[in-house]
């Protein structure tokens, strides 16, 4: 289930990424292309759960930045899920 909702605020970000032509758009998409595969998503969590600083360096809007929030929470429920490494 949590997978889900990081799918789900994964998609809204980057269709409001889209609309503003944001340059992050291509990363965010790797990442939910690396969620969707059948493989190890650790590190795809691990890299959505740490790139708050993207809004910063990556001139969000306010819009953007609450998505990017709602993406980085996700991620660290879902990372916080997985069994140890």
């Amino acid at each position: 289930m949590p997978l889900t909702v990081l799918l789900t605020a994964l998609d809204r970000l980057i269709a409001q990424l889209r609309k503003s032509r944001n340059e992050s758009v291509p990363f965010f998409i790797d990442k939910a292309v690396e969620l969707s595969a059948a493989g190890d998503v650790r590190e795809a969590l691990e890299r959505l759960s740490t790139c708050r600083a993207m809004a910063q360096y990556g001139n969000f809007s306010d819009t953007e930045e609450s998505r990017l929030e709602a993406v980085v929470d996700a991620a660290t429920t879902c990372l916080a899920a997985l069994p140890p490494s």
